[in-house]
C-alpha cells in the first residue's frame, strides 16, 4: 500500500508541476474581454442587452466591409496617402501640382497649380473627407468586429482539434492582488461555455448549456492567508448564482467574497495601481483555458482513500506495477479453433466480433488487467462497445475513458442500441443533462415495468437456446479446414534514389578521406545540421576560446559589476591592513556598547578632543583655580557670591563714571571710608540746596571739615547734589575695594593681590571674573556634561569608575590622563575597531560571493585565492583575466549555440568538437564536410518488413453466426436491465423517483421556482448517477466528476492509452479491473516542454524501490507503463477503416503486414484511392510553412467540394511539420471555402497527434518541406529518428482517410530526399500504392542472396515472384511480363550446395522441357561485382523479350493515367488559385470573352467550336473577396461530346502544363531505376 501511494504522491507533484494553477489571464490560452466588443448590429451581448432569460453569451455574425467612397476623378491626383485603408486616420491633399507643357517655341514650360486655387475643388475635398470620415467611423468598428468573428474562427477550429484538453470559460469577477506566494489577475466567477458555428449566417455563438456558476476556487488555495474555511460558505452561494451576466447582484456577491478573502479587500469600478492589496472589479471575460484543474482534488482523494482503505480493492495491474510480484495460478487460456467470430457460451459480444475480443473478456475474467494493441482503423471503438455489452450482460459498472474525445465520439452509438439507454457518454456539457434525463427515465421506467421472475426465466430460455446454436455452429465447423495465408501477391517496389552498390563504392572511396567524422548521428538521415558558415564559424571557436575558458564560461558566472577592481581591492586592502594594525594588540578598557553606530563613537571622540584642547589652553593660574573648584566645593560657592556682587557694583559702575564724566571732584583717600559715608547722609538729610552753612558750620564741625576737604575743580563742594555725588562715589569705591579684597582672597594663593588703585581696576576685575566664570561653566558644560553622556554608552560603570577617578591632589593632570589614556584612546580604538569591523565584513561577503564561484575554477578560483591571502597583484592579474574572458562571452553563446544545433544530431561529433580532438580542435574547418557528412549517414541501413495475410471464414457458418448474434443481443438485454433492477437499492429508487418528480414540476425552467428545482434536481443527481452503470468520458471529465473515495467501477476502459500520460493512473485507481488499449506504435505524449530535472527530483523523491521508474518520466505513456509491467498485448488486426491502398504504408510502417485490410472499394466513388500530388515551386519558409503549398492544398479541397463525387465527403488535413502548415491553410479555408461548406464537410486542419482516433473520408497530407535552397537532398526525416516519432506520426497521419489519401509535396524525391528518409517512401508509395506487396514478397525468399537479386530487379521495375511452384518443384523466383516467365536460379546458397547439384540439374532439366527458360546467377560472380552481374541479366532478359512491365511512370515521376475526376480537380484547383490572385474573371461576361478571344485563336486543324459545346454554370463555390464580399464564380462545364472534350483540353492547356507536357511525353515510359541507361 505505501509503494502504490507514492506512486500517487508523485503523481500529485508531477500534476502540479506540469499543470500549475493559472492566476494570471494573460496566461491562459486565448482571452477576449467582452468589455472590447465593439457595438456593432452583428454583434449581441448579454451584456449589452442584459437579456437573463436566455443561455447565449455572445454571437458574433461575419460582417461585411464596405469600401471606401470613391473621391471624384478631379480630386484623385491630388489625395496623399492610401486613402482607401481604413486604417489610416488622417487623408490630406499636395499644396500644388507642377505640370511640363511645351509652349509655341517648343520649349518645356513647367506650370504651377494650387490647390487651394479651384474653390470647386477644395469643397469637393472637404466633402468627400466627411463622407470617408463618417464612413471610417462605421466599419472600423466593424472592422472590430471582423476580428473578433476571424479570432472565433481560429479558436473554433482550435477546440475542435483539442477539445479533451481545452474548455471554454465565461468569468467575472476580476481580481488583482499581489500575494507574497503569487499575483493574482483572473476572474474567480466562472461558468463554463461553448462555441457554436453557424455557417448558415455564418455566425458564432457563444452559450452556456445550463447555468451554473462556480468559483475559481484552485485560485485561492494557492494564497496561504485566505481562511480556507470560509469558503465553502461562499462556494456555496456562487453556486446558487442565477446567471452570470447578472451585474447587479452579482456585484453585491463580489463585495462580499473579496472580504472573504480579506478583510482589506475592496470592490472597484477600475483597478487601482498603487494599490496591492485584493481588488475585484465587474469585467466579464470569455477565455480558454486547459482541462487540468480536477487532477489535484482527484488525487488527493485517492491518497487519502488509500490511507483510510488500503489498496485491497486495486486491481493486480498496480501490484506488478510496484514491483509485487503475487504468485498467480497459471490460468492457461485455451484458445478454441471451433470459430472467428467471437462466439462463446458464457461471453455474450452484441456486436459482429472476432477471436480477438473474445480473448480481451477471456484474459480480463482471468487476469484482471488486459492490454490491448489497437493499430489504426482496427476497430477500437468497435472492440468496446462490444466490451460494453457484454459487461452489462454480467451487471458489472464500467467507466470508457481515453485522453481525447475523439476516440469516445460515438462509442455510445456504437453499443448495440437496446443498451444505450444504461450507458451516458459525457463528451460535451451539452449532452451532460440530455443524456442524463434519458438515462434516468429510462432506468426509472425500466424498475416499474420488468418483472425480475418473468426476466430469469426468459434468461434460462435465451441460454438454453445459445448453447444449442453453439452446438450446432461446433458440428457444422468441424467440416472445415483452417485457411491461412502469408503470401500476399503484394507488388512491391525498392524506392533508393542511391543503390547500394552506389552508396557502397562512395563509403569506399572515401575512407582515410571523409571518414574523419567520429560516431554515428542520432538520426542517420538527416542533413548536416550546421551550414558552411556556421562550421567555419564553429571551428574558429576553438582558437579563440580555450577550453578552461570555454568551461568557465558555461557555469553561472557573476555580472562583471559585481566583481571588485584591482584598485577597488588594494583599497580596501589598505583600509583592512591601516584598521588592523591601529587595533591590533589593544584590548579595551571602557565597556562601550556594541550596538553603538560609527557616527556616534565619532562625536564622543571629537567632543573629548575638544575637551582636551580646551584643558590645554587654560593657563598656570587657570590650572588651579580649576583645580580648586574639583576639589572645594565651598570654594565655588564664594565665587558665585562674589559673581553675584560683580553684577550689583557693575550696575553701580555706569552711574559712577558718568558722576566723574561730568564733575572733577577731588577726595582725599583718607576720606574715603564708612564715617564719611555717615556724615554725608547726616547732610543730605538736611534736604536744604545748600546744606552746609555758617550756622551748622559751627555746630557741625565735622561737616565744614567735610566741605574744605572736597573740591569739585577748583571749588569746594557746596550744593546737596555734590554731596549726594560725593556718596555716591565713596559708596562705589568701598564696595568695589571690598570686591577686590574677596578675589584677592580667592586668588591669594595662585597670584598677586590685585591693586585696588590701579588703572582700569574694574577691567581687570571683570577679567579675573570672566576668567573664573569660564573656569566654572567648563566644568560643569564641558567636562561632567561629556562625562554623563559618555555613561549613557558605557555598560559597566564600576570598570570607569576605577579608570576615571580624579587624583585631587592633581586633578588637571588626572583629568589630562583621563581623557588621553581613557576617553581618546578608547574611543580611537573603539572607532577603527568599529571601522575594521566594517571592512571586514565586506571582506567576508564579498569573499563568500567568491567563494560560490570558486568551483568554476580559473581564473575565479585563483582570483578568491588572490582574495584569501590579500594578495593585490595576484589579483589584479586575475581580474584582468576575468575582465578579458567577459568579452568573449559573445564568442561563446554562438559557439554553444551551434554545438547544441550539431549536437541535437551528432553528439560524438560535438563532443570531439569540445574536447578539441584532432582536427576538430583546429581553428579551421576541415575540407569536404558535406562530403565526410554523407559518408558517415550512408552507413545506415533499413529492414524490409514483412507482412501476412488473415484466412476467410467458411460460409456456411453465417447464418447460424447470425443467429447467434441476434441470441447474444436479446440475452445481452435482458441480463444487462436483470442485474440493474436488482442491484439497484432503495435509496437509489427514491433518488431516481424523486429526481424525476422534480424535472417533471421544473418543465422549461422558466418558472419562478426554477431555480429551487435545478438546486433541488442537482442535489439528487450525484446519488443518481451511481445507478447508472456505464459512463462515457475523457480523463478530464474523469476527474472532475467523480470521487475516488466514493465512486468506483468493476472495469476501466482506457482507449487511445498510448496518447495518455501516466496521470492516467488516477483513473484506473478507479477499477477492480482494467481494459487498456493503445497502440505504441501511433503518437505518445509530447515531450515538449517536459521538466526533466523536477520530473527526475519528483522520481527519486517518491519512486525509490518502483521497477522501472525511470519511465515515469513524461514521455511514457499508460501503455509504456503497462506494457513494462509485463502485460503482453493483445493485437488487433482486422482493420476497417482504410482502403487497402491508404492503410498498406502504415502496415508496412509500423506493422510489418499484420494488419488486415478488410474494407471493400466496390462502392467508392472516388478513385484512386491515393494521390501522388507535386506542386511546383512550393518552398517551406522559417517558420515551417509552404504557403504556395498550402495554397494548393486549400484549392484542391474547394476543387474536391464542387465535384458531385465528394458530396457528403469529410475532409481533414494533416501537416507532417509541425502546426504551423495546418493553421496556414485552416486559415485560408475559413476565408475562402463557404462556412456551410466548411462545418458540414468537418473540415480539421491539424498534426497527426491531433488527428490520432480521428478519421475523415479524405484527407489531405501536407509533406510542407521544400527543395534545398543549396540542391541536394534536404535534412534526412528518418522513420526511426527522435525516438521512432517520425515513423508513429506518419502511422497516424497515413491511417486517417477512409476513402482517399493525397499526399502533396513540393519535392522531387529522386532529388531532394534520400532514399532511406520517410518521406521519399511516402511519396514514392503514393506514386504506386502497391509498392509494400513487393516488400511482403521478399519475405519469402530462401536466402540474403535471393533477396538481394530480387530487390535489383524489383527496383528496375520487374515484377517478380519467390518460390514459384510448379508441381513438386520450386523455383527460386520467377519474373513475369504478361504471359511470359523467366525462371532465376540463385547457386551457391542453401538449396544450390554441391551436394545438391545432381537433384537441382534434373530439376531444371524437367521444368525446362517444360517450357520454362531460365539464368542462373553464380553468388561468387554476383559479390564480385554485383553492378556488372546484374547488367548480364538485364541483358539476358531483354534477349528473351522480358521488360519491366511494372505500372509505367512518366518522365517526370507522376502516374500517366491520372483518371478523369483527379484531373478534373487539378484543373478546377487550378482556375480557382488563379481567381484568388485575381488572374481570372469573376463573371460570366468575362468566361464569355474568353472564349471568344479562343475562337479568334483557334488552332491550325480549322475544327469549329461553337459556344453550345460547353456551357457556363455558376460555381458552388463562394469565395470571399478582399472587401470580405461573398462573391459568385463561373467554370466551364464542358458536354459529354467530343468538341467539348477538345475545347476543354485547349482551354486549359496551360494550367495542365506542369502535368501534360505534350501527349508524347505523357504516352513514353521508363522504368524507375533504370541501371542500363545513364
Amino acid at each position: 500500500m505505501a509503494q502504490i501511494k507514492s506512486v500517487f504522491n508523485f503523481l500529485k507533484d508531477y500534476n502540479e508541476l506540469l499543470n500549475p494553477i493559472v492566476t494570471e489571464i494573460d496566461r491562459q490560452i486565448w482571452h477576449y474581454e467582452l468589455s472590447r466588443a465593439p457595438e456593432i448590429e452583428e454583434l449581441w451581448s448579454i451584456y449589452q442587452t442584459k437579456d437573463l432569460n436566455q443561455l447565449k453569451i455572445l454571437e458574433v455574425r461575419r460582417p461585411n466591409l464596405k469600401p471606401c467612397p470613391v473621391p471624384d476623378e478631379s480630386i484623385k491626383d491630388w489625395i496623399l496617402g492610401d486613402w482607401e485603408n481604413l486604417n489610416i486616420e488622417h487623408i490630406g491633399h499636395k499644396e500644388l501640382n507642377t505640370k511640363k507643357t511645351k509652349s509655341e517655341d517648343s520649349k518645356i514650360v513647367q506650370d504651377i497649380e494650387y490647390f487651394v486655387e479651384d474653390k470647386n475643388r477644395v469643397n469637393q475635398f472637404n466633402s468627400w473627407i466627411k463622407e470617408r470620415e463618417d464612413w471610417q467611423s462605421r466599419e472600423i468598428l466593424k472592422k472590430e468586429g471582423l476580428d473578433l468573428y476571424n479570432e472565433l474562427f481560429k479558436l473554433y477550429s482550435l477546440i475542435k482539434r483539442e477539445s479533451e484538453s481545452l474548455e471554454l470559460m465565461l468569468g467575472d469577477g476580476h481580481i488583482r492582488w499581489t500575494t507574497e506566494e503569487r499575483f493574482i489577475d483572473h476572474p474567480i466567477l466562472l461558468q463554463k461555455v461553448n462555441l457554436k458555428f453557424d455557417p448558415n449566417k455564418p455566425s458564432f455563438i457563444i452559450k452556456c448549456d445550463e447555468l451554473k456558476t462556480e468559483l475559481y476556487t484552485p485560485m485561492l488555495r494557492v494564497v496561504s492567508s485566505i481562511n480556507q474555511s470560509m469558503l465553502p460558505e461562499i462556494m456555496q452561494e456562487a453556486e446558487d448564482i442565477d446567471h452570470i451576466a447578472d451585474k447587479e447582484n452579482n456585484i453585491e456577491f463580489f463585495k462580499r467574497l473579496i472580504n472573504v478573502i480579506d478583510q482589506k479587500g475592496k470592490y472597484v469600478k477600475d483597478f487601482d495601481r498603487t494599490y496591492n492589496g485584493p481588488m475585484i472589479t465587474y469585467d466579464p471575460v470569455i477565455f480558454l483555458r486547459k482541462r487540468t484543474l480536477g487532477y489535484s482534488t482527484f488525487i488527493d482523494g485517492i491518497i487519502e482513500d488509500i490511507e483510510k482503505s488500503g489498496s485491497k480493492d486495486l486491481p493486480d495491474f498496480f501490484e506488478t506495477m510496484v514491483g509485487n510480484y503475487n504468485e498467480h495460478k497459471n490460468n492457461e487460456i485455451i484458445e478454441e479453433d471451433w470459430n472467428y467470430n467471437g462466439i462463446d457460451q458464457d461471453v455474450l459480444l452484441t456486436l459482429p466480433a472476432n477471436n480477438e475480443q473474445l480473448k480481451i473478456i477471456k484474459y480480463l475474467d482471468c487476469y484482471n488487467a488486459v492490454l490491448v494493441q489497437g493499430p489504426p482503423g482496427t476497430g477500437k471503438t468497435h472492440t468496446i462497445a462490444n466490451l460494453i455489452g457484454h459487461l452489462l450482460s454480467k451487471g458489472k459498472n464500467v467507466l470508457v475513458t481515453s485522453h481525447t474525445e475523439k476516440a469516445l465520439t460515438v462509442l455510445k452509438d456504437k453499443v448495440f442500441k437496446d443498451l444505450q439507454s444504461l450507458c451516458i457518454s459525457l463528451l460535451s456539457a451539452s449532452s451532460q443533462r440530455k443524456e442524463l434525463d434519458a438515462a434516468l427515465f429510462e432506468i426509472a421506467e425500466k424498475t416499474t415495468s420488468i418483472d425480475l421472475n418473468d426476466s430469469r426465466k426468459k434468461i434460462d430460455r435465451l441460454e438454453a437456446e445459445r448453447k444449442n446454436l453453439i452446438n450446432k455452429y461446433k458440428a457444422k465447423n468441424q467440416e472445415l479446414m483452417k485457411i491461412r495465408s502469408n503470401d500476399y501477391k503484394d507488388i512491391v517496389f525498392a524506392n533508393d534514389t542511391i543503390t547500394p552498390i552506389d552508396a557502397a563504392k562512395f563509403i569506399n572511396k572515401g575512407k582515410g578521406k571523409y571518414n574523419y567524422i567520429p560516431g554515428e548521428s542520432n538520426d542517420n538521415t538527416v542533413l548536416l545540421p550546421l551550414s558552411h558558415d556556421e562550421l567555419i564559424e564553429l571551428y574558429k571557436s576553438n582558437e579563440l576560446l580555450t577550453p578552461n575558458e570555454e568551461k568557465v564560461l558555461a557555469c553561472d558566472i557573476p555580472d562583471l559589476n559585481n566583481i571588485w577592481t584591482g584598485d577597488k581591492f588594494a583599497k580596501k586592502i589598505e583600509e583592512y591592513l591601516k584598521y588592523k594594525a591601529l587595533i591590533k594588540g589593544c584590548s579595551p578598557k571602557l565597556a562601550i556598547i556594541d550596538y553603538i553606530d560609527k557616527r556616534r563613537i565619532l562625536e564622543l571622540l571629537d567632543e573629548a578632543k575638544s575637551i582636551k584642547e580646551s584643558l590645554n589652553k587654560f593657563d598656570d593660574i587657570q590650572c588651579d583655580i580649576l583645580s580648586k573648584i574639583i576639589r572645594d566645593e565651598i570654594y565655588v560657592t564664594f565665587w558665585e557670591e562674589v559673581f553675584q556682587k560683580n553684577i550689583r557694583l557693575k550696575n553701580k559702575y555706569e552711574e559712577y563714571r558718568k558722576i566723574l564724566f561730568e564733575n572733577e571732584y577731588v577726595i582725599p583717600e583718607e576720606l574715603i571710608e564708612l564715617d564719611t559715608v555717615s556724615i554725608l547722609d547726616e547732610i543730605i538729610s538736611t534736604d536744604k540746596e545748600v546744606p552746609v552753612n555758617g550756622l551748622n558750620s559751627l555746630l557741625k564741625p565735622k561737616w565744614k571739615k567735610l566741605q574744605n576737604a572736597i573740591f569739585n575743580g577748583n571749588k569746594r563742594i557746596e550744593n546737596i547734589e555734590d554731596y549726594r555725588n560725593v556718596k555716591s562715589i565713596i559708596n562705589y569705591v568701598l564696595e568695589r575695594n571690598k570686591l577686590i579684597n574677596k578675589i584677592n582672597k580667592l586668588l591669594g594663593e595662585f597670584s598677586q593681590e590685585i591693586d585696588c588703585k590701579a588703572e582700569g581696576i574694574e577691567i581687570k576685575v571683570e577679567a579675573i571674573i570672566i576668567k573664573v566664570q569660564k573656569l566654572l561653566n567648563w566644568y560643569k558644560d564641558s567636562w561632567m556634561y561629556y562625562i554623563d553622556k559618555l555613561q549613557k554608552y558605557l555598560t559597566n560603570l564600576n570598570t570607569y569608575n576605577e579608570l576615571c577617578f580624579i587624583d585631587m591632589e592633581s586633578p588637571i593632570e588626572s583629568m589630562n590622563k583621563i581623557l588621553n589614556d581613557v576617553f581618546i584612546q578608547e574611543l580611537q580604538l573603539k572607532y577603527y575597531s568599529i571601522l575594521f569591523h566594517e571592512v571586514e565584513k565586506e571582506f567576508k561577503i564579498y569573499g563568500n560571493s567568491l567563494e560560490k564561484y570558486k568551483a568554476i575554477g580559473d581564473p575565479f578560483d585563483r582570483l578568491n585565492k588572490a582574495f584569501k591571502e590579500k594578495n593585490i597583484d595576484m589579483y589584479r592579474t586575475y581580474y584582468e583575466n576575468i575582465a578579458n574572458l567577459y568579452d568573449k562571452v559573445e564568442v561563446y553563446l554562438k559557439r554553444t549555440r551551434l554545438l547544441y544545433k550539431l549536437g541535437k544530431v551528432a553528439p560524438e561529433w560535438t563532443e570531439a568538437i569540445i574536447k578539441r580532438e584532432g582536427i576538430h580542435g583546429s581553428g579551421i574547418a576541415p575540407e569536404n564536410i558535406d562530403l565526410a557528412w554523407k559518408w558517415n549517414q550512408l552507413n545506415s541501413q533499413i529492414d524490409q518488413i514483412n507482412s501476412y495475410d488473415t484466412n476467410a471464414i467458411q460460409k456456411d457458418i453465417n447464418k447460424i453466426n447470425d443467429l447467434l448474434m441476434e441470441n447474444a443481443r436479446e440475452l445481452a438485454y435482458e441480463k444487462a436491465w436483470f442485474h440493474k433492477i436488482r442491484n439497484t437499492t432503495d435509496e437509489q429508487t427514491q433518488a431516481i423517483e424523486g429526481w424525476r418528480q422534480t424535472m417533471k414540476q421544473l418543465g422549461k425552467g422558466t418558472g419562478k421556482r426554477a431555480p429551487v428545482l435545478l438546486k433541488k434536481a442537482r442535489e439528487l443527481m450525484p446519488l443518481c448517477q451511481t445507478a447508472i452503470p456505464v459512463w462515457i468520458m475523457p480523463l478530464s471529465r474523469v476527474v472532475e466528476n467523480f470521487d475516488p473515495r466514493k465512486n468506483k467501477f468493476d472495469v476501466i476502459i482506457i482507449d487511445e492509452a498510448s496518447q495518455a500520460d501516466i496521470l492516467a493512473l488516477s483513473a484506473l485507481y478507479l477499477g477492480k479491473k482494467i481494459i487498456i488499449v493503445g497502440d505504441n506504435e501511433q503518437v505518445s505524449p509530447n515531450s515538449v516542454g517536459i521538466k526533466t530535472r523536477e520530473i527526475n527530483a519528483l522520481i527519486e523523491q517518491h519512486l525509490q524501490g518502483i521497477p522501472l521508474n525511470h519511465l515515469y518520466n513524461g514521455e511514457s505513456s499508460i501503455y509504456d507503463i503497462a506494457q513494462s509491467s509485463g502485460f503482453k498485448p493483445l493485437m488487433l488486426t482486422e482493420h476497417f477503416r482504410c482502403l487497402p491502398e491508404i492503410i498498406n504504408f502504415s502496415n508496412g510502417l509500423s506493422y510489418n503486414y499484420k494488419i488486415k485490410p478488410l474494407r471493400d472499394a466496390s462502392n467508392v466513388r472516388i478513385k484512386p484511392a491515393v494521390v501522388p500530388y507535386r506542386v511546383p515551386d512550393g518552398y517551406r519558409t522559417f517558420n515551417k510553412t509552404n504557403k504556395i503549398e498550402a495554397e494548393h492544398i486549400a484549392s484542391l479541397i474547394c476543387a474536391c467540394v464542387e465535384n458531385e463525387e465528394y458530396d457528403g465527403k469529410t475532409i481533414g488535413v494533416i501537416s507532417l511539420l509541425g502546426q504551423e502548415q495546418a493553421y496556414e491553410i485552416d486559415k485560408l479555408l475559413q476565408t475562402k471555402l463557404d462556412p456551410k461548406e466548411y462545418e458540414s464537410r468537418e473540415i480539421q486542419c491539424g498534426s497527426p497527434a491531433q488527428f490520432q482516433g480521428d478519421e475523415r473520408d479524405v484527407i489531405f497530407l501536407s509533406i510542407v518541406e521544400g527543395p534545398s535552397e543549396k540542391g541536394g537532398p534536404v535534412r534526412l526525416v528518418s522513420e526511426s529518428g527522435r525516438n521512432d516519432m517520425y515513423r508513429k506520426r506518419y502511422n497516424v497521419a497515413t491511417s486517417r482517410a477512409k476513402d482517399q489519401m493525397w499526399v502533396v509535396y513540393s519535392l522531387n524525391p529522386e532529388i531532394d530526399l534520400k532514399p532511406d528518409d520517410i518521406r521519399y517512401k511516402l511519396i514514392k508509395y503514393a506514386m504506386n500504392p502497391s509498392i509494400g506487396e513487393f516488400e511482403e514478397q521478399l519475405k519469402h525468399a530462401e536466402s540474403e542472396f535471393e533477396k538481394e537479386v530480387m530487390k535489383i530487379l524489383q527496383n528496375q521495375g520487374y515484377k517478380v515472384y519467390p518460390q514459384w511452384k510448379v508441381g513438386s518443384y520450386r523455383i527460386d523466383m520467377v519474373v513475369e511480363d504478361g504471359v511470359k516467365h523467366i525462371a532465376i536460379e540463385c547457386d551457391g546458397e542453401r538449396w544450390h550446395t554441391p551436394d545438391k547439384l545432381a537433384d537441382d540439374m534434373k530439376r531444371q532439366a524437367i521444368l525446362e522441357r517444360l517450357g520454362w527458360k531460365f539464368i542462373r546467377i553464380r553468388g561468387s560472380q554476383f559479390y564480385r561485382n554485383p553492378e556488372e552481374t546484374m547488367k548480364w541479366v538485364f541483358k539476358e532478359l531483354d534477349s528473351y523479350n522480358i521488360e519491366p512491365n511494372y505500372q509505367g511512370v512518366s518522365l517526370d515521376g507522376e502516374n500517366v493515367k491520372e483518371n478523369e475526376l483527379i484531373s478534373r480537380v487539378k484543373r478546377i484547383a487550378e482556375q480557382i488559385r488563379l481567381e484568388w490572385n485575381g488572374e481570372v474573371a469573376d463573371d460570366e461576361e468575362a468566361v464569355l470573352d474568353e472564349f471568344n478571344t479562343f475562337e479568334n485563336e483557334r488552332v491550325e486543324d480549322k475544327s469549329s467550336y461553337n459556344i453550345k459545346d460547353f456551357k457556363i454554370k455558376e460555381s458552388k463555390r463562394t469565395v470571399v473577396g478582399d472587401d470580405n464580399k461573398l462573391k459568385k464564380n463561373y467554370v466551364f462545364d464542358f458536354e459529354n461530346n467530343t468538341r467539348g472534350k477538345e475545347i476543354e483540353h485547349k482551354i486549359n492547356n496551360n494550367s495542365e502544363k506542369e502535368y501534360d507536357e505534350n501527349n508524347a511525353n505523357n504516352n513514353k515510359t521508363v522504368p524507375l531505376f533504370d541501371f542500363r541507361k545513364k
